[in-house]
């Protein structure tokens, strides 16, 4: 599993040196750790994830491919056989 890091002290220091108090440098913090948790769990892609897209698409690809083969396989047959009558 990926992590995003953050320097949680360099930013507080960030904060309280624009004159930021202790309780207003808290309070962002928290807020912005619970907003990254959150994010984190829904937005990241897990290699899981990814791994099964890559499945379902290599199934859908593998089935479009026999499609079209059977497709073609048609098509020249009707070919043969229109061109055989003239």
């Amino acid at each position: 599993m990926s992590t995003l890091t953050f320097n949680i002290l360099s930013y507080a220091k960030k904060l309280e040196a624009c004159k930021f108090t202790k309780e207003q440098t808290d309070v962002l913090l928290d807020i912005f750790q619970d907003f990254q948790e959150k994010n984190i769990k829904q937005e990241l892609a897990t290699k899981m994830d990814l791994e099964s897209l890559q499945f379902k698409l290599r199934l859908e690809i593998e089935k479009n491919k026999s499609e079209i083969i059977r497709w073609m396989i048609g098509l020249i047959i009707a070919l043969a056989t229109f061109l055989k009558a003239f």
